[in-house]
């Protein structure tokens, strides 16, 4: 070799070498720069999405009982309770709550417990369909009749209270996930009410299903919303679990938002408040 070859050899490995060497550090750095990046950004995008799924539930949650203010705050549908005006019941409340409310069972029951009425998907069906949520009731009957809420009650009763007191849980029925609610049946204009604790109380249940998992893709721009009874079904990590009051894991909701998060709404589309032919309550004594 010439000496001019081992001269040109010698400087390309004393000067390229190390530019080189530097080169493929830097894109070794950068690609490991990149790759945290995109962990970081899916990390805090998963964050959002589960965050945007609990404030999907949290809102249907919250619709449940003023859709139920409507219907059990009135006074023609206190007579009709008491009369067992059934007719009347399914045409004015169990229609209204399984169209208006998307309420997919109600039951009525008596100051005593018994049933008057019962709704199973926009129909009337046998009083006695009530056993079928009766233990989830129990509690719920039970809180509703604790001295806090009697006091709201009384509170109410007396246009001092804004609204009437309802117990609420998440529950399985029939085997399948609802939020289950239970709030007593008030006057909203005569003042001839019933002792506090002797009140007839109406039964919602709204069933965590494919429906609701539809409108919840139509609202929050999901992909893929629903609810399974296991967390072996969930495929995809943007998922929480729904408990109930005992902390206790009831069902497993998922979804992948398809869209920035959009504006969070209290009054989603199938649980709104709509305006019902009860007539406005009155505020003065």
């Amino acid at each position: 070799m010439s000496q001019s070859n081992t001269s040109n050899w010698q400087f390309s490995r004393k000067v390229m070498l190390p530019i080189v060497v530097a080169i493929l550090v830097t894109i070794g750095t950068v690609a490991s720069f990149v790759a945290w990046s995109v962990g970081r950004a899916d990390d805090q995008a998963l964050a959002r999405q589960t965050r945007l799924l609990e404030q999907a539930i949290a809102d249907q949650m919250a619709a449940v009982p003023a859709g139920q203010e409507e219907l059990a705050v009135w006074d023609e549908a206190v007579e009709a309770v008491a009369g067992r005006d059934v007719d009347w019941l399914n045409e004015n409340i169990g229609a209204t709550a399984f169209n208006i409310h998307g309420q997919s069972r109600l039951y009525l029951l008596d100051a005593g417990g018994k049933p008057v009425y019962a709704m199973r998907d926009g129909g009337q069906v046998p009083g006695k369909s009530v056993e079928l949520v009766r233990e989830t009731l129990a509690p719920l009957i039970e809180e509703l009749h604790s001295i806090d809420n009697q006091a709201a009650i009384d509170a109410y009763n007396n246009f001092i209270g804004e609204a009437p007191p309802s117990a609420m849980d998440v529950a399985l029925v029939e085997g399948r996930p609802a939020i289950v609610s239970v709030m007593p049946m008030l006057l909203d204009v005569s003042t001839d009410f019933a002792p506090v604790g002797e009140e007839p109380i109406l039964v919602s249940v709204v069933l965590l299903d494919d429906v609701l998992a539809g409108e919840l893709e139509a609202q929050y721009l999901f992909e893929n919303a629903r609810f399974e009874t296991g967390p072996d079904a969930i495929d995809t990590q943007a998922s929480f679990a729904v408990r109930n009051k005992a902390g206790e894991p009831v069902t497993w909701s998922n979804g992948s938002p398809t869209a920035p998060a959009p504006v969070f709404s209290m009054t989603p589309s199938r649980l709104c408040w709509a305006p019902s032919s009860s007539p406005a309550r009155s505020s003065s004594f």
